[in-house]
């Protein structure tokens, strides 16, 4: 048994280094339901009363999150007196 750990414990780092080092690649989707600078305006009612407007903006810039191109995007909303 003592001279199984050592291997054991051998195999696991060696493992350890093999499965980090491979690249991860992100699927990637294209994009045809939006563009940037779009602007979405809604209203919000309850039947015949007005309760509030609300605003979605697709950002003309292009950010990086986790190493990946995404839209910025800007919602806004406010209630209606």
């Amino acid at each position: 048994m003592k001279n199984k750990i050592p291997i054991l414990i051998a195999l696991l780092f060696i493992s350890s280094i093999a499965f980090s080092s491979t690249i991860k690649e992100f699927r990637t989707v294209t994009n045809s339901a939006f563009q940037p600078g779009e602007v979405l305006k809604f209203r919000i009612h309850y039947g015949f009363v007005d309760a509030g407007e609300a605003t979605l903006e697709v950002l003309p810039d292009v950010k990086q999150f986790a190493g990946r191109n995404c839209y910025h995007v800007v919602g806004s909303g406010k209630s209606v007196g």
